[in-house]
């Protein structure tokens, strides 16, 4: 879906500028994160934002630190909160963005609505092999998988 969202003004004229994002959903090890890489090298004027890495980043502890100490009600809400500010401030940035969710995002419905009002989302689908295969050598890092 894209968007009409940002007014910036230049010297001489007002100009519009239209975002898209692009939203990656999919179960735990489908390759959200892979397939992301891969479109934004298709799609150089995108950046890409990996949401579980994002909370990462700002909290300062990995998603298996967080469920351990914190609990997993304590990290869907983070998770909804980085969402929520992710849904602010890019539709009026005027840049593009592809968003790889985490496995369980859209299982709130708070964040299904925001992701739906506000992005296109693409369902990402993968065989038990493939997901056996790309989950079975980092469980470590899956506290759900624990």
């Amino acid at each position: 879906m894209v968007r009409t969202i940002s007014l910036m003004m230049s010297q001489t004229s007002l100009i519009c500028k239209e975002v898209m994002i692009i939203s990656l959903s999919g179960f735990m090890g489908c390759g959200k994160s892979t397939v992301g890489k891969e479109l934004q090298q298709l799609l150089p004027d995108f950046q890409l934002i990996d949401l579980d890495e994002f909370i990462e980043e700002g909290d300062g502890r990995s998603i298996a630190e967080i469920f351990e100490e914190d609990g997993e009600k304590a990290f869907r809400e983070m998770e909804t909160d980085a969402l929520e500010c992710m849904m602010m401030v890019y539709p009026t940035s005027g840049q593009n963005l592809i968003l790889s969710l985490g496995g369980g995002t859209l299982m709130k419905a708070e964040n299904a609505k925001m992701i739906q009002a506000e992005s296109e989302i693409f369902y990402l689908k993968a065989s038990i092999d493939t997901l056996v295969s790309n989950l079975e050598n980092n469980v470590e890092e899956r506290p759900l998988l624990e």
